[in-house]
């Protein structure tokens, strides 16, 4: 299952790096509420921002707390402002995201809702638990190398390029459309999985290799490092053995095949 989470009319809750230091300057005591909090544009270009994370904070620490208090208060305010009914609704609670219940408790993969059409691969990555995201991106929890590396592949790039909705030319993730339709790999063998697992990690290590560099660096077609691309194609190469055991030679033939097995799944699931 793949999830996102929502904020509604949080911004006051939202700090950059130079607010999250100067709050903690003030009022140390609610540095511990402070968690990282991932977007799109945070997880592709390192950009670090942070939000008070209070599902489980205790009600007595707020009034001790009177600049988080007043950021509260902003939130309050803005919810019961908006024109949709929902927002007023969690006014009661100005302190929660939309849907706090659904933050991982374990590492989780970060999918990116909308990334750029001119990247041959869509970037994914493991965030840990203590990382929040926001309604830009989509989070598959219980996720392993092997899950990364069939959704980072040349396979599900190329479905999630073709079923996929757009914004402005960008590609536009979805959880309906493009994730749940997409027809993994059936009864893989165990050295399939474990080839797979292997060239997951090795693009996972390749990119430590580039401190410095986002993944919107990494994975820009003019500048992808040569040996990043060449991890991507012995993951796409596992990842083809995986579904056949004849290579795949174009996209438009992944795309075939994904299509054939689709309509065949999808006949027998609607047999009576």
């Amino acid at each position: 299952m793949i999830w996102g989470i929502k904020p509604v009319d949080g911004t006051f809750l939202i700090l950059s790096d130079v607010e999250r230091a100067e709050y903690i300057k003030r009022e140390p005591q609610g540095e511990k509420f402070l968690r990282q909090i991932l977007g799109a544009k945070e997880f592709l270009y390192n950009i670090t921002r942070w939000c008070f994370w209070l599902a489980d904070a205790d009600p007595s620490e707020f009034r001790l707390l009177p600049i988080l208090r007043e950021r509260i208060a902003k939130v309050r305010e803005r919810r019961l402002a908006s024109k949709d009914e929902g927002a007023r609704k969690l006014a009661e609670q100005p302190h929660l995201f939309r849907t706090p219940a659904i933050q991982p408790t374990s590492t989780y993969l970060a999918v990116p809702r909308v990334t750029s059409e001119t990247r041959k691969y869509i970037p994914l990555g493991f965030c840990k638990p203590d990382i929040v995201t926001n309604s830009t991106m989509y989070i598959v929890k219980n996720a392993n190398l092997y899950h990364f590396g069939v959704l980072q592949s040349a396979m599900h790039v190329a479905w999630t390029k073709q079923v996929c909705g757009r914004l402005r030319r960008d590609f536009q993730y979805s959880n309906d459309l493009v994730y749940n339709n997409f027809f993994w790999p059936q009864g893989p063998r165990n050295q399939d999985v474990q080839a797979i697992e292997d060239a997951a990690a090795a693009i996972l290590a390749i990119r430590e290799r580039y401190p410095n560099s986002s993944l919107a660096d990494l994975y820009d077609p003019l500048a992808m490092p040569k040996d990043l691309l060449d991890a991507h194609k012995r993951l796409d190469k596992a990842v083809d053995h995986c579904y056949r055991r004849e290579a795949f030679k174009t996209d438009a033939e992944r795309l075939r095949f994904l299509f054939e097995r689709y309509i065949a799944l999808t006949a027998s699931e609607a047999k009576p």
